[in-house]
C-alpha cells in the first residue's frame, strides 16, 4: 500500500493549478455508483438547485520555507451539488480568508444562470465583495451573520428586526439526536420586508 508520506511527497511535487486540473478532469460532477444516492432531489421535488461552498485545510501540505508542519500551506475550497451529491468545482487558496476569491472564480468557471441555484457559505464569508457578486448574476444566496468580518452591526440589525416585528414571524422546533444526544432547535422566519435597511434621508 502507498504510504502517507509518499502521498505527502506527491502532493507536494504538484504544481497548485496542475493539481485543480487533474482533481476537475477525474473527480468533478463525480456520481456515486448508487443510483438512490445520485438522483437529483432538486429537480424531483420541485425546488432550485443548492449549492455549498466550504474551504478544508490540505493536512498534508506544508509551507515553503517553514520548518513547522502546523503552518499549513494550502485550503482545499469546494463546491458542492448538494442535491446530485457531485463536487462541481475545486481550487486552493494560501489562507482560510482568502475562500471569497475562489468561490467567485469557480462560480464564474461553472457557469450558474439567474434563479438557478442556491449558493450558501458560513459566515467566514458573508461578506459584501461575495453578496455583490452573486446579485449581479442574479444567483440567490443563503449566510449566517455573526460577528466576524465586521458584521457586528449587521447582525445586530437582523435582532432588533426580529424583536420589532414578532407578530410577523414564523416559528418552527424540531428534534433530532446529534452524537447521541437529543437536539431541539426553533428557527424564526420573517419577511423580507422588516429586514431592509431605510432608504437614505
Amino acid at each position: 500500500m502507498i504510504s502517507d508520506e509518499e502521498i505527502r511527497l506527491i502532493l507536494r511535487m504538484v504544481p497548485s493549478d496542475a493539481f485543480e486540473n487533474f482533481f476537475r478532469r477525474c473527480f468533478a460532477e463525480f456520481r456515486k455508483a448508487d443510483p438512490e444516492l445520485s438522483k437529483d432531489t432538486a429537480e424531483e421535488d420541485g425546488f432550485m438547485r443548492t449549492i455549498g461552498g466550504d474551504g478544508q485545510e490540505l493536512r498534508a501540505s506544508y509551507r515553503r520555507g517553514e520548518s513547522s508542519r502546523h503552518k499549513k500551506g494550502m485550503q482545499g475550497v469546494t463546491l458542492y451539488d448538494c442535491d446530485s451529491r457531485t463536487v462541481k468545482d475545486y481550487t486552493t487558496v494560501q489562507k482560510k480568508n482568502q475562500e471569497v476569491d475562489a468561490f467567485t472564480k469557480m462560480l464564474e468557471r461553472v457557469g450558474l444562470e439567474n434563479g438557478q441555484v442556491v449558493f450558501y457559505a458560513d459566515a467566514l464569508n458573508t461578506r459584501a465583495s461575495l453578496v455583490d457578486f452573486l446579485n449581479k448574476r442574479g444567483i440567490d444566496w443563503l449566510f449566517p451573520v455573526k460577528n466576524n468580518g465586521g458584521n457586528k452591526e449587521l447582525r445586530e440589525g437582523i435582532e432588533k428586526a426580529f424583536e420589532e416585528h414578532k407578530g410577523e414571524a414564523a416559528t418552527i422546533s424540531e428534534a433530532g439526536k446529534t452524537g447521541g444526544r437529543v437536539e431541539e432547535r426553533t428557527y424564526s422566519f420573517l419577511p423580507a420586508r422588516p429586514l431592509r435597511a431605510p432608504a437614505p434621508s
